[in-house]
């Protein structure tokens, strides 16, 4: 059996959808966690409906405490031998279930992962997925360790929504999710998991599931300063598997500091540009990704020609040369 953790808070207008697309599933052996995070909506009353309606859903109403503590009190009851995550302002391709246990039946010692697509309002979808195989024939790609950066560049490791854990894991090892961040949580947690089965991941290649970026209470509208924190733990995560798998290969490291380079340089920039705020606030939210730990490290260990833009990476040999450019050309 699966046991499909919902995280709620004020879903209403997302809600059913979600649920419609958990129920229809194809593989039916599975228990639907709905956890009602102290939604000051009609969330609640949605997810106690679907309950007296099909006898796999379970209920928990609990006073807020975010997506970690929800996921956690999923957690505490769930009853399958494997665990999957789903988003409450999300939709799962009705095959998500089927094609992701199939996967972990047969290969037990990687952590199953497929594509998915990220809607956000007023763009294209994008679709994150690897490139085509040569073989593609092939039913799952599987890599190792020291392919974890490449994975990474697609956007597949960070979310737990595009894969499924064995719960005997999660169980032995007493995993939670850390309830002190409220960003970044999620790829800690996977990066942790991995190190329990060496590293290795078994990719399919399919878009399983939708993204939705639509939702104003969603944690991704966090403020800027929980977000750039959240950089600071997952690089943290990160350098700690490699470490603790003995792939602290330099081109592993390079790879490690050019990634969280440019995410975390771009993050800045995309702060620093966001008319809506004020432009103090804009400078402010950008040193504070500048200035992290993490990007002074990433910053003086990456080689230039793995930065993208050479001309900001001279900039932020001297940070305040880098703001100040940023101040001139980015928000002037």
């Amino acid at each position: 059996m699966i046991s499909i953790i919902v995280p709620v808070y004020n879903a209403e207008k997302y809600l059913k959808n979600c649920i419609n697309s958990l129920i229809n599933q194809s593989y039916n052996d599975i228990e639907i966690i709905l956890v009602n995070d102290g939604s000051e909506d009609s969330s609640g009353v949605i997810c106690d409906e679907f309950k007296n309606k099909d006898y796999r859903i379970k209920v928990i109403h609990k006073e807020n405490g975010g997506v970690s503590s929800a996921r956690n009190a999923g957690l505490d009851i769930a009853n399958g031998e494997y665990i999957m995550f789903c988003d409450s302002d999300d939709v799962a391709d009705k095959d998500w279930c089927l094609e992701l246990v199939k996967c972990a039946i047969e290969f037990p010692g990687h952590l199953p992962v497929c594509g998915l697509v990220f809607l956000a309002e007023g763009s294209d979808p994008e679709y994150r997925k690897l490139p085509a195989s040569k073989e593609p024939s092939d039913s799952y790609r599987l890599f190792d360790i020291n392919r974890l950066m490449y994975l990474s560049n697609s956007y597949l490791i960070y979310n737990p929504v595009n894969k499924i854990y064995r719960s005997d894991i999660i169980k032995k090892n007493n995993m939670r999710f850390d309830t002190d961040n409220s960003l970044g949580e999620d790829a800690v947690f996977n990066m942790n998991y991995l190190y329990y089965l060496g590293g290795h991941i078994a990719y399919i290649d399919k878009i399983l599931y939708s993204y939705y970026d639509v939702n104003p209470n969603s944690l991704c509208k966090a403020d800027c300063y929980a977000y750039a924190k959240s950089y600071e733990s997952i690089f943290n995560a990160y350098n700690e598997l490699f470490t603790k798998l003995d792939a602290n290969t330099p081109e592993n490291i390079a790879d490690l500091h050019s990634y969280h380079y440019k995410e975390i340089l771009s993050s800045a920039i995309l702060y620093a540009t966001d008319k809506s705020m004020a432009k103090k606030a804009r400078m402010k939210a950008f040193k504070e990704f500048i200035y992290l730990p993490a990007f002074n490290r990433c910053r003086k260990k990456v080689s230039e020609e793995k930065t993208g833009d050479r001309k900001l990476f001279k900039l932020s040999k001297f940070r305040p040369l880098l703001m100040l450019y940023i101040l001139v050309k980015e928000i002037l």
